[in-house]
């Protein structure tokens, strides 16, 4: 079990709400940074097994784990057969990170597991026209119980809900059913996600930026000035004064990224490089203590060319310093060739299962984007890495159908 940073204000919220029934943070003051799923579960591991303890919650974490697993496999067989299931079980069940961060007090793993199941609830819904409003009611209740847990998924609801009623109101032709359809889309989501926005409203009044969306201008003009410059993150952020000409207002950042356009793209592509693909050395640290006990940090030699550092630090190291990473590094690889080759091979999905491919990319694409504004870790990709896993199999599957040779008559 991991206790990082980020996971002592979701203890101290739980610890409030087991204590006082008030979802306050550790000071006291009324919490609204945090979205109160999480704490709640928490909070309900110390009713059933004692305040402070907590394994069971790491214990719910891999059960979560566990049907995630379970959801995945069924989805990856409905699409690509069971070929493409056994590839996408295996693909998500070795993915490092997402392991790790099951085994972490943090959000992700709960809140995968829902978002999963939204489109498995998706799926039985398209599958049965004679009871879709219900499906998809079920399938809103999951994701807005996802985004109660972790609010990362909040804009990509009403995105997702615009085109599910455009689509039903076209197939229905039919105005009413498709306002039926917004009513069992929505409902969950103002029920759920509603309420906890007015009780902000009464508790603080008008809505805020929090220090979390009120940083993400500041983190992406460090990490383009660190590029710019050559310099670590924390040294741009020493020097960042100097290079916003209108202070440090939202059009100030603007400013900056249109003046540099060319650093932006690529600061994109390298968050999304560091979501997809990082060797993630600090989580391996945690679990093979001796071997990454020095690290170093492989991303600027490589960007820069000076393998020769890169040889150097590998020579103090532990022999075994460079094949972990390889191996993370690798499977990172093979879910990315997967999912390319399933994106050539997409018009071969069947009409009653192109649903799963339709959601999971857009909710792949979605995840992909908040990382080019804001920042990338590897920690952001393990929300996806089961839709990831999934077309990823169902391209394997396909290559393996195109290579396989007919059976003798």
């Amino acid at each position: 079990m991991v206790v990082q940073a980020d996971s002592v204000s979701y203890v101290d919220t739980s610890k409030s709400l087991f204590e006082t029934g008030r979802f306050l943070s550790k000071n006291g003051n009324i919490e609204i940074r945090r979205t109160p799923g999480y704490p709640i579960i928490i909070a309900a591991t110390y009713h059933l097994f004692g305040p402070g303890d907590l394994l069971p919650t790491i214990i719910v974490q891999n059960i979560a784990f566990f049907l995630t697993v379970l959801v995945s496999a069924y989805l990856a067989y409905q699409l690509a057969g069971t070929s493409g299931m056994i590839i996408a079980s295996l693909l998500l069940v070795l993915d490092f990170t997402t392991f790790y961060f099951v085994n972490v007090i943090h959000t992700e793993t709960l809140f995968t597991l829902f978002i999963t199941s939204t489109i498995l609830f998706l799926l039985i819904g398209w599958r049965s026209p004679n009871r879709i409003l219900m499906w998809w009611l079920i399938a809103s209740t999951s994701f807005s119980i996802a985004t109660i847990i972790r609010p990362s998924s909040l804009y990509l609801f009403y995105a997702a809900a615009l085109l599910a009623v455009i689509y039903f109101t076209n197939h229905q032709r039919s105005p009413i059913a498709g306002f039926k359809m917004a009513v069992a889309i929505f409902l969950p989501w103002i029920v759920i996600i509603g309420s906890w926005q007015l009780r902000n409203y009464l508790l603080v009044g008008p809505f805020v930026l929090t220090s979390i969306e009120g940083e993400l201008f500041h983190t992406r003009t460090v990490s383009m000035l660190a590029i710019l410059r050559g310099v670590e993150p924390h040294v741009a952020a020493l020097q960042l004064p100097e290079h916003l000409k209108f202070g440090s207002s939202p059009i100030a950042h603007i400013q900056f990224y249109l003046e540099n356009f060319g650093i932006y793209i690529k600061a994109s592509l390298l968050s999304i490089g560091r979501t997809l693909f990082s060797p993630a050395q600090e989580q391996l640290q945690d679990y093979f203590t001796n071997i990454y006990r020095d690290l170093f940090a492989l991303e600027t030699p490589l960007l820069t060319g000076e393998f020769g550092l890169i040889i150097e630090a590998l020579k103090q190291r532990p022999i075994a310093y460079l094949p972990l990473i390889l191996l993370v590094l690798l499977h990172s690889v093979l879910i990315a060739t997967g999912v390319i080759v399933s994106a050539f091979c997409a018009r071969s999905i069947e009409r009653r299962s192109i649903i799963i491919y339709a959601v999971a990319l857009l909710f792949i694409v979605y995840f992909l984007f908040i990382v080019t504004v804001f920042v990338g870790h590897p920690r952001f990709h393990v929300p996806f890495a089961p839709l990831l896993a999934i077309l990823s199999g169902y391209g394997y599957s396909q290559l393996i159908k195109k290579f396989k040779k007919p059976s003798p008559a």
